[in-house]
């Protein structure tokens, strides 16, 4: 294995860490295009991350890739959110919503405002089926963080043989001086 699929494995597995904890963070805030661009990070993380396990694992593009999802519920949350990521490239579409519970007087369960949207529509190409029901199963109506949390999980579990296992830097907070801005959505 060459040093950068290591390197760009452990980078982007720390992506999803990173884009999973920003969302928990952001869980009632009112700045929707930060919660956006976070919902769109932890995808984008869990597709290059995916792609960087089949590579290094050495499944061929012609040999059916969700075979190496579909022993484990995280493994199927890998898929919903591989199948969402392609909806919000393809056809352009939003993939966070507002928790149907958030304006109710009490809070319904205390987690968040956000959640992953309904589909709007089922694929037509029978490959991606599977995932559509993988992520309305697993994904939607979740609050955006705990399906990245899931896939985080199962990237960890399912570690290529290939990529050395050198410890992942685990970061609590944002590097020490550098924090991003954005509306909490209190009045003060």
């Amino acid at each position: 294995m060459d040093g950068d699929l290591e390197a760009m494995y452990r980078i982007r597995l720390r992506s999803l860490m990173w884009a999973a904890g920003l969302l928990k963070e952001l869980r009632h805030s009112r700045d929707v295009e930060a919660v956006a661009v976070a919902a769109n990070w932890g995808l984008d993380a869990v597709y290059d991350l995916f792609e960087a396990y089949i590579i290094a694992e050495n499944i061929q593009k012609n040999m059916k890739q969700d075979d190496a999802l579909l022993a484990s519920t995280a493994g199927e949350v890998v898929g919903g959110l591989m199948f969402v990521r392609g909806e919000k490239t393809h056809r352009a579409r939003r993939v966070d919503a507002p928790s149907p519970f958030k304006d109710l007087p009490y809070d319904f369960v205390g987690l968040t405002d956000w959640t992953w949207s309904k589909l709007t529509t089922m694929p037509t190409a029978s490959r991606y089926t599977q995932r559509a029901e993988w992520y309305q199963r697993h994904v939607q109506d979740r609050p955006l963080w705990v399906p990245l949390e899931s896939a985080e999980y199962w990237f960890l579990k399912n570690w290529p043989a290939e990529v050395p296992r050198s410890e992942i830097i685990e970061t609590t907070d944002w590097v020490d001086g550098v924090r991003p801005f954005y509306d909490s959505g209190s009045d003060a």
